[in-house]
């Protein structure tokens, strides 16, 4: 398990056995210190060749429209360029998230990032976010090789 933590907002680790990444922050954080903090998941991200993500936004407050169009804008590209392939990102939310995924703005969001290759989807349970990123996992392997797995 590698782990790296570039602030103490901020903790990533990326499983060795599954090729997940988590990343928890530890306190709502302002636009700018979210930004900064995707731009050290990104570098970490690329050390470790991962491309499945699973955040835990639980303690985050919800993005303003500044953050959502940097990721939209800017970010996305980035990521899936550096990565060299899709990015599938689990967003783990707490209930106060609910009425927020629902929003035209958030659905406009989604699909524009998939235009890039970069998946963010929204789940309150969090076993359930992980078995989306096992489940893309495997999908991409059976593109890679052709071969079901079972």
């Amino acid at each position: 398990m590698l782990k790296s933590s570039p602030s103490d907002d901020l903790t990533i680790i990326v499983e060795s056995s599954s090729s997940i990444m988590r990343v928890t922050w530890a306190r709502p954080l302002l636009t700018a210190g979210l930004i900064d903090s995707y731009y050290a998941l990104l570098e970490a991200s690329a050390q470790a060749n991962c491309r499945f993500w699973h955040l835990d936004l639980r303690m985050r407050i919800w993005p303003a429209a500044t953050f959502t169009h940097w990721l939209t804008d800017t970010f996305a590209q980035l990521a899936t360029q550096r990565l060299g392939g899709p990015v599938y990102v689990a967003c783990w939310i707490g209930a106060r998230h609910q009425s927020q995924v629902a929003t035209s703005r958030t659905v406009n969001m989604q699909e524009k990032v998939a235009k890039f290759g970069f998946y963010p989807v929204f789940f309150d349970k969090e076993p359930v976010a992980r078995a989306w990123l096992l489940h893309q996992q495997e999908a991409e392997l059976v593109k890679k090789t052709g071969n079901q797995i079972s």
